[in-house]
């Protein structure tokens, strides 16, 4: 599991993936929970500034 930090110029959220699909985000983008995280990444980048990091799992 991998967990994201994802901010655009509308947003900033925490999203966690498995296998490349989202398991649990923040409520703006539940509507991306089972889908691809290719898709959220997408559909975040049309309002500009898109910026993804992944977060350390601090192990």
């Amino acid at each position: 599991m991998e967990e994201y930090w994802l901010s655009c110029n509308k947003f900033t959220i925490w999203v966690v993936v498995r296998n490349g699909f989202i398991k649990d985000t923040a409520p703006i983008a539940r509507k991306f929970k089972g889908k691809l995280f290719f898709d959220l990444k997408k559909w975040a980048g049309k309002f500009g500034g898109l910026r993804i990091e992944r977060l350390d799992a601090g192990g």
